[in-house]
């Protein structure tokens, strides 16, 4: 069993949807995987509308949550506003911040929707 845990990260959301700041974003997320991880299930972490967040809070999120120890990572096109270029970008950014980001090839595409498992060698 897994779960998934996924929190609005982009200014536009902070603002209007949750109205939380990044500190916020980033503790609360790692107790939830923390949580989610002693009750033995899987954790999926994915941060909604990624690609209109800003790139330094995504990298100190994600280097939260590899170190909390999530399982898999994903990263969210919501509003579909992404080219291939920026994809491709963000995820080549993000292995360097994530410990076992996989490769390219295991990159899932979904309609407005891009995913990427964390998997070991």
């Amino acid at each position: 069993m897994a779960s998934d845990v996924v929190i609005g990260t982009s200014s536009i959301l902070r603002e209007h949807s949750h109205g939380k700041d990044m500190e916020y974003i980033i503790k609360t997320a790692v107790e939830v995987i923390n949580y989610v991880k002693s009750k033995g299930l899987e954790v999926r972490f994915s941060s909604e509308d990624s690609f209109r967040s800003d790139l330094v809070d995504l990298l100190y999120l994600y280097k939260a949550v590899d170190k909390a120890g999530v399982h898999r990572v994903g990263i969210a096109d919501t509003v579909g506003c992404a080219t291939p270029r920026q994809v491709y970008d963000l995820v080549r950014t993000l292995r360097g911040v994530v410990c076992k980001f996989p490769s390219y090839e295991s990159l899932v595409y979904l309609p407005f929707v891009r995913i990427a498992n964390k998997v070991d060698p």
